[in-house]
């Protein structure tokens, strides 16, 4: 971990994600002691963690997104049914909803579309098994924020949604 030294014999750390970690060490003798606070920068509040809801009709899936942000933002509900999702948007709402493509008797599109016409708007990526680039071209073209291949999870969510909370879009490698 490289420390930045500004003035006042204190170090400071960012990490990469712009989000999460601040490390504060003051020097004392014989060393430097340290604290954590963890900070994210959201619509103007210093001190709220990004707000994240997952909705996904696969279990595992759901699971898997929580496991992986819940550490950096904070998850806000995770649902399984499509239907839902705006009701949960207009009650926690949240920055960024991690969105399925497909659920039972309606489509991950349909629900971007009526999400984005709701008074409260988050910013949208789509979280998908299959990678097809007309997918992610139709997801793009209603608005969403971006589009994340399960394949590539470990390396795009960080940055997809990095990038949406900045208001950026992401597009994803094929």
């Amino acid at each position: 971990m490289k420390w930045k030294r500004p003035i006042g014999g204190r170090r400071y750390h960012f990490n990469p994600h712009r989000l999460a970690l601040l490390q504060v060490g003051v020097e004392e003798p014989g060393g430097y002691s340290r604290s954590r606070i963890t900070l994210s920068l959201h619509r103007g509040n210093a001190l709220a963690r990004v707000r994240l809801l997952i909705a996904d009709q696969n279990p595992a899936i759901r699971q898997t997104l929580a496991d992986l942000v819940q550490e950096h933002y904070d998850v806000v509900g995770t649902l399984a049914d499509g239907k839902s999702v705006l009701r949960e948007v207009e009650s926690t709402k949240p920055a960024i909803v991690l969105l399925g493509v497909s659920f039972e008797g309606t489509s991950g599109f349909e629900i971007a579309r009526r999400l984005l016409q709701a008074d409260w708007k988050p910013r949208i990526i789509f979280v998908s098994l299959h990678e097809s680039r007309d997918l992610v071209q139709a997801a793009l073209r209603i608005g969403a924020s971006g589009f994340v291949f399960m394949s590539r999870l470990l390396d795009d969510l960080p940055v997809a949604v990095d990038a949406a909370s900045q208001g950026k879009i992401f597009h994803p490698t094929m």
